[in-house]
């Protein structure tokens, strides 16, 4: 398999000339500016974030780096999905930029203007994404993969689509691999807190019913396509194995009052409890610390390195596509489980072999702990962005878009 390494290849001690760094973004969420701050701490890294907006995830202040917002254009009615950001030729051009980041998401209309203006400027320019969609597709496929080809190298977040785009033909120097992550350091905070005050976690327990179990969380945004419908059926026959277990929900969307009414039906008012949405670690650190288990069902993303941080094992849906690239950090038998997909009594099935086994559930959450804390950290994710930075900056744009022209030529639909 394919492992594009993702240290930087320059010595620590080296003195290195700046590179001025253009980065598109979506957003400038609260989990993305460590991220960019530690980029920005790299040596001979200056960074400048452009970022948008979207209604579902609050911007934050940059912190350590420069960014500038823009106001994303959707097109009107059936096509909003699709995006227009323009391309700033007063941030991007070869007098002020080294280095462009553009997002890479077929959906931004821009991103093909944007590839050429950079190109046309001789600016050595990467495009970082996810690398392929939940809802694939021949046509998207090949959109997504050609306009690559206009660029010096591509971000993507898990080795696993590294592979599929090195058997697909891609060359492998040009794919660098950031795995995707958070910054653990509130979380480890915020457990420790509650772990130096085992009095005041067992009162927590007890004024929330959880000082029995099994207990079973789930945190994210109630959102239908996470199906939490699923964790709630598969409670509904877990009961009959365990009478005091209990599933605790924390979060707030569109699915919340079908998933309160479904609850309902399953007469699990006793075993089921929604708390509404939780943000702050230290908050949330005493209701992962009170759980066994955490069960996210379809559409995981970061919730898993969150739950991983409080030494949580993870069971998911087996439909791996139809969950974010964090998945790869999942490894069955090990740090979490699979149940076959949109199945509860396969869910239940799994919880309850696992629940009836202490030791290895504690084996399971010691290696949950330990992946979080020592593999997927914020270090390695950093080092795999800015050796591509580095790559890109020391070949010449017309170089290297003659050897992406051998990438695989896509025409069949």
């Amino acid at each position: 398999m394919f492992r594009q390494s993702t240290r930087p290849t320059t010595a620590p001690s080296e003195i290195l000339p700046t590179i001025r760094v253009y980065m598109q973004q979506p957003t400038l969420a609260k989990y993305r500016v460590p991220v960019y701050r530690e980029l920005a701490r790299r040596p001979g890294i200056r960074l400048l974030v452009h970022f948008g907006q979207n209604k579902a995830i609050p911007n934050v202040p940059a912190e350590g780096f420069e960014a500038v917002p823009y106001n994303p254009t959707s097109l009107p009615g059936p096509l909003r999905e699709f995006k227009w950001n323009a391309l700033p030729s007063s941030l991007v051009k070869s007098s002020s930029c080294d280095v462009a980041i553009l997002n890479w998401n077929i959906r931004h209309l821009s991103l093909l203007p944007a590839l050429l203006w950079t190109r046309f400027r001789g600016i050595p320019t990467l495009v970082w994404g996810h690398g392929y969609s939940k809802q694939e597709g021949p046509m998207k496929r090949w959109l997504r993969w050609s306009v690559s080809r206009l660029c010096q190298g591509i971000i993507v977040y898990s080795h696993n689509v590294a592979d599929d785009l090195t058997r697909a033909g891609f060359d492998r120097h040009r794919i660098f691999v950031a795995q995707n992550t958070i910054d653990q350091s509130e979380i480890q905070a915020a457990r420790q807190h509650w772990l130096d005050r085992p009095a005041d976690l067992q009162a927590f327990r007890e004024q929330h019913r959880l000082d029995q179990g099994p207990r079973l969380l789930f945190v994210s945004r109630l959102e239908h396509l996470n199906r939490t419908d699923i964790l709630l059926q598969a409670m509904a026959i877990l009961r009959q194995h365990f009478p005091t277990i209990s599933a605790t929900i924390v979060g707030d969307g569109e699915a919340a009052p079908a998933l309160k009414a479904l609850a309902k039906q399953l007469n699990l008012q006793d075993n089921v409890r929604f708390t509404g949405a939780i943000y702050k670690d230290l908050d949330l650190a005493p209701w992962f610390l009170s759980s066994d288990v955490f069960v996210y069902p379809s559409n995981i993303g970061l919730s898993l390195l969150h739950a991983f941080g409080f030494g949580l094992p993870v069971v998911v849906g087996n439909t791996m596509h139809l969950h974010g690239p964090e998945v790869e950090a999942l490894r069955p038998g090990s740090n979490g489980l699979t149940f076959e997909h949109n199945n509860p009594r396969e869910l239940a099935r799994e919880l309850q072999n696992l629940l009836s086994n202490p030791e290895r559930l504690k084996a399971m959450a010691h290696n949950a702990l330990t992946t979080a804390r020592d593999e997927f950290t914020l270090k390695r994710m950093v080092d795999g962005v800015e050796s591509a930075i580095r790559f890109a900056k020391a070949r010449p744009v017309v170089e290297t878009v003659r050897q992406s022209n051998a990438d695989p030529q896509i025409t069949n639909f």
